[in-house]
């Protein structure tokens, strides 16, 4: 099967759209391709675009991290609990610590991709992105479980910011594909590249 757009008509026989609302309350339509005579479009720099689009991507989930962790940084700083406020809780503290070096690692990962996208897109260039899309996913997903529960119940209600930050990370942590999936995609790339 050729590779590349195909333009389908909204109202096609054999299209069906799926409005699904999502956990954020923004809304993605589904749609459902059922032997629809198209033509093909070919399109050389599809995978290039895709892979552009996945690093792209992966600076919003870092981002939008980075702002969910400085939202709870202030939270525990102003929460006061036995009077004292809860960031001086030495367990707090490590598990801030660990979402910090999180937040670096996944920094310096997109970093390195981004770089190296000024070569131009090679096997080596997938990987940097595959790996910095990967991290950024594994982020996300970090920093919304910890922010709800350093913020306690309060922080999954619409009351409180940090649980629109939750509820985004959530839903876009899993765009373009599940960690699992990007790592072995990767590991395929290594394994053809070694």
């Amino acid at each position: 099967m050729p590779e590349g757009l195909a333009l389908v008509p909204c109202d096609a026989d054999g299209l069906t759209v799926k409005r699904m609302r999502m956990h954020d309350g923004t809304f993605r339509e589904d749609l459902h391709f059922d032997a629809i005579p198209c033509e093909i479009h070919e399109c050389e720099t599809m995978q290039d675009c895709l892979y552009e689009a996945m690093l792209l991507h992966a600076g919003f989930l870092q981002g939008t991290a980075e702002r969910a962790f400085d939202m709870t940084l202030e939270y525990l700083r102003l929460r006061k609990q036995f009077d004292a406020p809860i960031g001086s809780f030495q367990a707090l503290q490590h598990r801030a610590t660990e979402i910090k070096v999180q937040l670096e690692l996944s920094r310096a990962a997109i970093d390195a991709a981004a770089s190296a996208l000024d070569g131009g897109l090679t096997e080596r260039l997938s990987m940097a992105i595959l790996r910095a899309r990967s991290r950024a996913g594994g982020l996300a997903r970090l920093v919304a479980r910890e922010a709800v529960q350093m913020h306690g119940a309060i922080g999954f209600t619409d009351e409180a910011d940090i649980g629109l930050f939750v509820r985004k990370l959530m839903v876009e942590a899993g765009q373009f594909a599940p960690e699992y999936q990007l790592r072995a995609e990767f590991m395929s790339l290594r394994e053809a590249a070694a």
